[in-house]
């Protein structure tokens, strides 16, 4: 209940975050190199609507994953997706994608003359 006040500021920047996030999704190449990040960006897509639907409908986002072994934070599965895709990302980015790759999904505006 901390940021409940600032429900629209949440609402407006996860909608602008997703349009986003559709955006990059229609840019990349649609090549098998590519199915992790396809994937990534729906992990990505997904969690931010679900916590968004929350948000809307309940003006707040509802954690029901609890651990009592452990003294762990309450969460949800669209935070779940959202973590995932993270460390996915980080992981792809780090090891798997190389530098062409990104040229492939960033093309720079320069031209070598």
């Amino acid at each position: 209940a901390l940021l409940t006040a600032k429900m629209v500021f949440f609402i407006v920047i996860t909608s602008v975050v997703v349009c986003f996030l559709f955006y990059i999704y229609s840019k990349v190449p649609k090549m098998p190199k590519f199915i992790g990040l396809d994937w990534i960006l729906i992990l990505f897509i997904s969690g931010a609507i679900g916590n968004l639907i929350d948000r809307c409908v309940n003006n707040y986002v509802i954690d029901f994953f609890y651990f009592k072994l452990i003294d762990f934070p309450i969460f949800n599965v669209a935070d779940i997706y959202v973590t995932v895709a993270a460390g996915l990302f980080i992981i792809l980015g780090l090891f798997y994608y190389k530098e062409e790759d990104f040229e492939l999904l960033f093309p720079s505006k320069k031209r070598d003359t």
